[in-house]
C-alpha cells in the first residue's frame, strides 16, 4: 500500500477533502479545486461510461454539497459556500437559531460546518437572500 501524495490545499474543510477523494475514486480523474473567497468549486471529468453503481455513488456524493451539477460537456461540478467570519455573526447566528449566511430565522436548515467550536447552520436548501455575514 502506498502513501497518498500531498497536494496543495485550497480549503481545509473535511467536506471538500472528502468530496475530492470520492470523485477521484468514482471517476478515476484528479478533481480541479478552486476558491474565490465566497465558495470553493470542485470539478472532475467524467469517464465515457459510468456503471449504475458509479452513478448512484456520484449522486450520493453530490447530495452533501451546496450547489452541484453534471455538465453535458462531460464533467461534474460541486460548490461549497465558505464559512462566514465568526466575528461578524450575531448571537442568534452563533447559537444556531438564525442562518449563518443571511441572518433569517431557521425553520428548515442544513449544517454548514464548525469553526472554532461553533456549529454553523444555514437555510435549507439554499439561502434566499444576499449573505449578510460576509458584509
Amino acid at each position: 500500500m502506498t502513501e497518498p501524495t500531498a497536494r496543495p490545499r485550497h480549503n481545509s474543510s473535511p467536506r471538500i477533502e472528502a468530496l475530492a477523494a470520492t470523485l477521484t475514486a468514482i471517476t478515476g480523474n484528479e478533481p480541479r479545486v478552486s476558491a474565490d473567497g465566497l465558495c470553493t468549486r470542485i470539478e472532475s471529468d467524467l469517464p465515457a461510461q459510468l456503471t449504475n453503481r458509479q452513478g448512484r455513488m456520484l449522486y450520493f456524493a453530490l447530495a452533501d454539497t451546496d450547489h452541484c451539477g453534471i455538465d453535458p460537456g462531460g464533467y461534474v461540478w460541486a460548490e461549497f459556500n465558505d464559512l462566514p467570519d465568526l466575528d461578524r455573526l450575531g448571537p442568534d447566528q452563533r447559537a444556531g437559531r438564525a442562518c449563518a449566511l443571511c441572518g433569517a430565522t431557521l425553520y428548515t436548515c442544513r449544517f454548514l460546518g464548525a469553526a472554532q467550536g461553533v456549529q454553523l447552520w444555514a437555510c435549507s436548501p439554499i439561502c434566499p437572500t444576499t449573505p449578510l455575514a460576509r458584509g
